[in-house]
């Protein structure tokens, strides 16, 4: 079944009540998953430019998992996370 778009006064309608949309604090889109031959997983996001590589986290934690900002590609737009990455805490 196909889902249909409705104007603010149309779902109005449908939903008297109201529509409640919240954001999710500290969550960021993510492009794709892949797993490597080795085990290692990679969390690729959309990164448009050195400005928006260094807004986002060093670290992400995605399925109870814990992955490492390990790189960017400039031409393709996207920053790299690993779990294989090297992970310190600051202790105190």
């Amino acid at each position: 079944m196909a889902h249909q778009l409705c104007t603010l006064s149309e779902c109005l309608q449908k939903f008297p009540f109201g529509l409640r949309v919240e954001g999710i604090k500290d969550a960021v889109p993510i492009r794709s998953y892949e797993e490597l031959p080795d085990g290692v997983r990679v969390l690729i996001l959309d990164c448009a430019d050195w400005k928006a590589l260094q807004a986002l986290p060093k670290v992400l934690k995605f399925n109870n998992e814990l992955y490492g900002r390990t790189g960017w590609n400039s031409d393709s737009h996207v920053a790299f996370f690993r779990t294989d990455a090297n992970i310190a805490f600051a202790q105190g």
